[in-house]
């Protein structure tokens, strides 16, 4: 509370209007009440008053963004992971819930080609949240040979085309 401004306060005497606890942190919401104290310039003859005083704090926004990926055809998806930008207060992931999700087309044996990578869940009182998908590019298969084949042996002056493979 230590940051809002108080404006438009009136009183029958000159003095100044304070938040009681500047410390506090509201949550989001419209119209919470919070004690604020008129102290009187004049303290020989008049006294402080607290008065509730309706207060709205907005939500903070939150971008959301599945990070980028690739692998090879053939290969497991890499894990999914998330980048989380406006977080305040200290606070972090851990109470959102959410995941990044490879969409269905993104399986582990899917085609070469980009594919969409999701956030999944997240919701906050506080926050106002943006999910931003990422991509998940499927590039070229790497072929592992697991046995060499035989070639048949040359006589000087053939070509490799000669030589049969076997195997």
């Amino acid at each position: 509370l230590a940051s809002a401004t108080l404006t438009d306060g009136a009183a029958n005497t000159a003095g100044s209007f304070s938040f009681k606890d500047r410390a506090t942190t509201p949550n989001a919401g419209v119209a919470q009440n919070f004690k604020v104290v008129f102290t009187p310039t004049d303290t020989a003859n008049y006294l402080s008053l607290e008065v509730d005083v309706p207060v709205t704090v907005n939500k903070a926004p939150l971008t959301i963004k599945a990070e980028d990926k690739q692998r090879r055809f053939g290969e497991n998806n890499p894990p999914l992971t998330l980048t989380y930008t406006g977080f305040v207060l200290g606070q972090d992931a851990t109470a959102l819930e959410t995941q990044a999700s490879a969409s269905t087309d993104a399986k582990n044996n899917s085609d070469r080609g980009g594919y969409d990578i999701v956030v999944e869940g997240g919701s906050s009182a506080n926050y106002l949240i943006t999910r931003e998908s990422g991509r998940l590019e499927v590039i070229w298969g790497q072929p592992v040979v697991t046995k060499s084949p035989a070639a048949s042996t040359l006589t000087y002056g053939q070509t490799l085309l000669d030589s049969l493979l076997t195997g």
